[in-house]
Protein backbone atom coordinates (compact mmCIF):
# COMPACT_ATOMS: atom_id res chain seq x y z
CA UNK A 1 0.00 0.00 0.00
CA UNK A 2 2.83 2.65 0.68
CA UNK A 3 4.00 2.43 -2.80
CA UNK A 4 0.38 2.09 -4.32
CA UNK A 5 -0.61 5.36 -2.36
CA UNK A 6 2.38 6.97 -3.96
CA UNK A 7 0.69 6.29 -7.46
CA UNK A 8 -2.54 7.75 -6.00
CA UNK A 9 -2.07 11.13 -4.26
CA UNK A 10 -0.19 14.21 -5.62
CA UNK A 11 -0.66 16.53 -3.28
CA UNK A 12 0.12 20.55 -4.23
CA UNK A 13 1.04 21.95 -0.73
CA UNK A 14 0.65 25.15 -1.94
CA UNK A 15 -1.77 28.20 -0.86
CA UNK A 16 -4.58 27.46 -2.19
CA UNK A 17 -5.84 31.09 -1.52
CA UNK A 18 -3.54 32.01 -4.41
CA UNK A 19 -4.80 29.93 -6.70
CA UNK A 20 -8.52 30.45 -6.13
CA UNK A 21 -7.78 33.81 -7.52
CA UNK A 22 -6.13 32.65 -10.89
CA UNK A 23 -9.83 31.62 -11.93
CA UNK A 24 -12.14 33.77 -13.92
CA UNK A 25 -14.96 32.70 -11.72
CA UNK A 26 -13.38 33.17 -8.10
CA UNK A 27 -16.16 31.68 -5.74
CA UNK A 28 -15.48 33.69 -3.53
CA UNK A 29 -17.26 36.49 -5.47
CA UNK A 30 -20.21 34.39 -6.20
CA UNK A 31 -21.27 34.02 -1.95
CA UNK A 32 -22.41 36.22 0.48
CA UNK A 33 -19.87 35.13 2.80
CA UNK A 34 -16.38 32.66 2.51
CA UNK A 35 -14.33 32.03 5.49
CA UNK A 36 -11.09 30.25 5.23
CA UNK A 37 -11.28 27.28 8.01
CA UNK A 38 -9.64 24.54 9.80
CA UNK A 39 -10.72 21.46 11.76
CA UNK A 40 -8.91 18.28 13.83
CA UNK A 41 -9.58 14.76 12.62
CA UNK A 42 -10.47 12.15 14.86
CA UNK A 43 -5.97 11.45 14.64
CA UNK A 44 -5.65 15.15 15.66
CA UNK A 45 -4.50 16.17 12.69
CA UNK A 46 -5.12 19.99 11.26
CA UNK A 47 -7.24 19.99 7.92
CA UNK A 48 -7.65 23.48 6.01
CA UNK A 49 -11.12 24.68 4.16
CA UNK A 50 -12.58 26.85 2.50
CA UNK A 51 -16.64 27.33 3.21
CA UNK A 52 -18.60 29.53 0.52
CA UNK A 53 -21.71 30.64 2.30
CA UNK A 54 -25.46 31.42 0.66
CA UNK A 55 -27.79 32.75 2.94
CA UNK A 56 -30.73 32.17 1.07
CA UNK A 57 -30.13 28.41 1.47
CA UNK A 58 -30.45 25.33 3.52
CA UNK A 59 -28.74 23.37 1.51
CA UNK A 60 -24.81 22.55 1.75
CA UNK A 61 -22.65 20.47 -0.71
CA UNK A 62 -19.46 18.88 0.75
CA UNK A 63 -16.63 18.24 -1.54
CA UNK A 64 -14.05 15.81 -1.60
CA UNK A 65 -11.70 16.61 -4.17
CA UNK A 66 -9.38 14.26 -6.50
CA UNK A 67 -6.55 13.13 -6.11
CA UNK A 68 -4.17 16.07 -7.67
CA UNK A 69 -3.49 19.64 -6.75
CA UNK A 70 -5.51 21.27 -3.93
CA UNK A 71 -8.90 22.60 -2.91
CA UNK A 72 -7.51 25.81 -4.95
CA UNK A 73 -7.85 24.14 -8.05
CA UNK A 74 -11.18 23.51 -7.45
CA UNK A 75 -12.79 27.27 -7.99
CA UNK A 76 -14.45 26.26 -11.39
CA UNK A 77 -16.13 23.21 -9.46
CA UNK A 78 -17.15 25.49 -6.25
CA UNK A 79 -18.36 28.69 -8.55
CA UNK A 80 -20.94 25.97 -10.55
CA UNK A 81 -21.61 24.41 -7.37
CA UNK A 82 -22.63 27.95 -6.01
CA UNK A 83 -24.77 28.65 -9.16
CA UNK A 84 -26.40 25.79 -8.07
CA UNK A 85 -27.52 27.68 -5.17
CA UNK A 86 -25.76 25.63 -2.28
CA UNK A 87 -23.39 26.55 -0.21
CA UNK A 88 -20.19 24.79 -0.86
CA UNK A 89 -17.16 23.60 2.02
CA UNK A 90 -14.56 22.79 -0.42
CA UNK A 91 -11.28 21.01 2.42
CA UNK A 92 -7.84 19.61 1.93
CA UNK A 93 -7.07 16.31 2.62
CA UNK A 94 -4.01 15.72 4.69
CA UNK A 95 -0.62 16.84 3.34
CA UNK A 96 -2.11 18.89 0.64
CA UNK A 97 -2.78 22.73 0.47
CA UNK A 98 -2.78 23.92 4.01
CA UNK A 99 -3.44 20.95 5.56
CA UNK A 100 -1.27 19.26 7.63
CA UNK A 101 0.16 15.17 7.64
CA UNK A 102 0.31 12.51 5.09
CA UNK A 103 -2.09 11.41 2.70
CA UNK A 104 -3.63 7.36 2.53
CA UNK A 105 -6.92 6.07 1.71
CA UNK A 106 -7.08 5.77 5.41
CA UNK A 107 -6.54 9.53 6.51
CA UNK A 108 -8.58 10.56 2.89
CA UNK A 109 -11.36 8.88 4.52
CA UNK A 110 -10.78 10.19 8.09
CA UNK A 111 -10.85 13.39 6.51
CA UNK A 112 -13.78 13.47 4.79
CA UNK A 113 -15.70 12.33 7.97
CA UNK A 114 -14.34 15.44 10.24
CA UNK A 115 -15.17 17.61 7.49
CA UNK A 116 -18.66 16.33 7.36
CA UNK A 117 -18.42 16.41 11.12
CA UNK A 118 -17.38 20.38 11.13
CA UNK A 119 -20.30 21.23 8.98
CA UNK A 120 -22.89 19.65 12.04
CA UNK A 121 -20.67 20.79 14.81
CA UNK A 122 -19.13 23.98 14.30
CA UNK A 123 -21.18 25.50 11.80
CA UNK A 124 -24.57 23.37 12.55
CA UNK A 125 -26.15 22.28 9.71
CA UNK A 126 -28.10 19.83 10.35
CA UNK A 127 -26.99 16.34 8.32
CA UNK A 128 -30.10 16.11 6.25
CA UNK A 129 -28.85 19.46 4.33
CA UNK A 130 -25.50 18.10 3.92
CA UNK A 131 -25.26 16.68 -0.04
CA UNK A 132 -21.66 15.60 -0.05
CA UNK A 133 -19.95 15.69 -3.72
CA UNK A 134 -17.17 13.16 -4.77
CA UNK A 135 -15.26 14.12 -8.03
CA UNK A 136 -12.62 11.13 -9.12
CA UNK A 137 -10.71 9.54 -6.17
CA UNK A 138 -12.88 11.98 -4.12
CA UNK A 139 -15.75 9.69 -5.29
CA UNK A 140 -14.43 6.95 -3.58
CA UNK A 141 -13.84 8.83 -0.70
CA UNK A 142 -17.25 10.06 -0.71
CA UNK A 143 -18.76 7.12 -1.47
CA UNK A 144 -17.06 6.00 2.29
CA UNK A 145 -18.68 8.67 4.15
CA UNK A 146 -21.78 7.93 2.89
CA UNK A 147 -21.15 4.87 4.96
CA UNK A 148 -20.30 6.36 8.18
CA UNK A 149 -22.11 9.37 8.27
CA UNK A 150 -25.55 10.09 7.45
CA UNK A 151 -26.20 12.12 4.61
CA UNK A 152 -28.85 13.38 3.02
CA UNK A 153 -27.82 12.72 -0.63
CA UNK A 154 -24.70 12.16 -2.98
CA UNK A 155 -23.18 13.22 -6.04
CA UNK A 156 -20.23 11.24 -8.16
CA UNK A 157 -18.95 13.01 -10.77
CA UNK A 158 -15.75 11.24 -13.28
CA UNK A 159 -16.80 8.36 -11.00
CA UNK A 160 -15.17 4.80 -10.73
CA UNK A 161 -16.90 1.60 -9.28
CA UNK A 162 -13.65 0.57 -6.89
CA UNK A 163 -10.51 0.88 -6.01
CA UNK A 164 -9.73 -2.21 -6.90
CA UNK A 165 -11.11 -2.13 -10.48
CA UNK A 166 -9.81 0.78 -11.51
CA UNK A 167 -6.09 -0.79 -10.40
CA UNK A 168 -6.39 -4.13 -11.95
CA UNK A 169 -7.55 -1.71 -14.98
CA UNK A 170 -4.76 1.27 -15.10
CA UNK A 171 -1.97 -0.73 -13.23
CA UNK A 172 -0.74 -4.06 -14.23
CA UNK A 173 0.91 -5.16 -11.43
CA UNK A 174 -2.13 -4.63 -9.04
CA UNK A 175 -3.23 -8.41 -10.44
CA UNK A 176 -0.64 -10.13 -8.26
CA UNK A 177 -2.47 -8.92 -5.18
CA UNK A 178 -5.44 -10.28 -3.40
CA UNK A 179 -8.32 -8.06 -3.60
CA UNK A 180 -8.46 -8.37 0.15
CA UNK A 181 -5.80 -5.28 -0.23
CA UNK A 182 -7.54 -2.87 -1.52
CA UNK A 183 -10.96 -3.10 0.46
CA UNK A 184 -11.58 0.90 0.57
CA UNK A 185 -13.35 3.24 -1.91
CA UNK A 186 -15.71 1.10 -3.36
CA UNK A 187 -18.53 2.83 -5.06
CA UNK A 188 -20.26 -0.40 -5.92
CA UNK A 189 -20.66 -1.54 -2.13
CA UNK A 190 -21.72 2.38 -1.39
CA UNK A 191 -24.58 2.49 -3.78
CA UNK A 192 -25.76 -0.92 -3.13
CA UNK A 193 -26.00 -0.44 0.83
CA UNK A 194 -28.04 3.09 0.71
CA UNK A 195 -31.09 4.60 0.02
CA UNK A 196 -30.18 8.20 -0.43
CA UNK A 197 -30.69 10.10 -3.14
CA UNK A 198 -27.98 9.81 -5.94
CA UNK A 199 -26.23 11.88 -9.11
CA UNK A 200 -23.61 10.13 -11.50
CA UNK A 201 -22.02 12.67 -13.53
CA UNK A 202 -19.63 11.46 -16.33
CA UNK A 203 -18.06 13.22 -19.59
CA UNK A 204 -17.74 12.04 -22.79
CA UNK A 205 -14.52 13.21 -23.14
CA UNK A 206 -12.92 12.27 -19.90
CA UNK A 207 -9.59 10.28 -20.81
CA UNK A 208 -9.00 8.98 -17.39
CA UNK A 209 -12.15 7.05 -16.48
CA UNK A 210 -14.18 5.54 -19.06
CA UNK A 211 -18.40 6.28 -19.27
CA UNK A 212 -18.85 2.60 -18.83
CA UNK A 213 -17.81 3.42 -14.96
CA UNK A 214 -20.52 5.44 -14.33
CA UNK A 215 -23.14 3.54 -15.83
CA UNK A 216 -22.00 0.37 -14.05
CA UNK A 217 -22.05 2.92 -10.52
CA UNK A 218 -25.48 4.28 -11.71
CA UNK A 219 -26.79 0.21 -12.04
CA UNK A 220 -25.80 -1.04 -9.22
CA UNK A 221 -28.01 1.82 -7.71
CA UNK A 222 -30.87 0.93 -9.29
CA UNK A 223 -31.23 -2.03 -6.80
CA UNK A 224 -32.61 -0.44 -3.97
CA UNK A 225 -36.08 -0.20 -5.42
CA UNK A 226 -37.73 2.97 -5.31
CA UNK A 227 -34.61 4.85 -4.91
CA UNK A 228 -34.35 8.29 -6.60
CA UNK A 229 -30.65 8.03 -8.59
CA UNK A 230 -29.82 9.84 -11.83
CA UNK A 231 -27.52 9.15 -14.38
CA UNK A 232 -26.14 12.47 -16.70
CA UNK A 233 -23.89 11.83 -19.77
CA UNK A 234 -22.49 15.09 -20.62
CA UNK A 235 -20.66 15.29 -24.06
CA UNK A 236 -18.86 18.54 -23.35
CA UNK A 237 -17.46 17.11 -19.89
CA UNK A 238 -13.90 16.00 -19.69
CA UNK A 239 -12.39 14.63 -16.40
CA UNK A 240 -12.44 17.38 -14.41
CA UNK A 241 -15.34 20.58 -14.94
CA UNK A 242 -13.55 22.86 -16.97
CA UNK A 243 -16.70 25.42 -17.11
CA UNK A 244 -18.63 26.92 -14.45
CA UNK A 245 -21.51 28.04 -16.69
CA UNK A 246 -21.31 24.26 -18.18
CA UNK A 247 -24.96 24.19 -19.61
CA UNK A 248 -25.56 20.97 -19.07
CA UNK A 249 -23.72 19.87 -16.27
CA UNK A 250 -25.93 22.75 -14.41
CA UNK A 251 -28.65 21.27 -15.47
CA UNK A 252 -28.22 17.88 -14.71
CA UNK A 253 -27.46 19.40 -11.40
CA UNK A 254 -30.34 21.58 -10.47
CA UNK A 255 -32.49 18.57 -11.42
CA UNK A 256 -31.00 17.16 -8.84
CA UNK A 257 -31.35 19.11 -5.95
CA UNK A 258 -34.91 20.04 -6.37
Amino acid sequence: MPLYERLLFFPDKSDPAKTLGLFRDDPRLLCDSCEQISFYTSEHVKLSGWFFKHKATTKTILVSHGNGGNLGHRAILASALLKSGCSVLLYDYAGYGNSQGTPTVRHAINDACAAFDYLTTVQNIPAKQIIVYGESLGAGITAELSKMRPVSAMILQSTFPSLTWAAHDRLWFTWLYPNSWFQELDCLAAVRSSTIPLLVIHGTKDPIFPVRYAEIVYKQSQIQKGRPSTLAIIPSLSHNLEDSNNPEYLAALREFLK
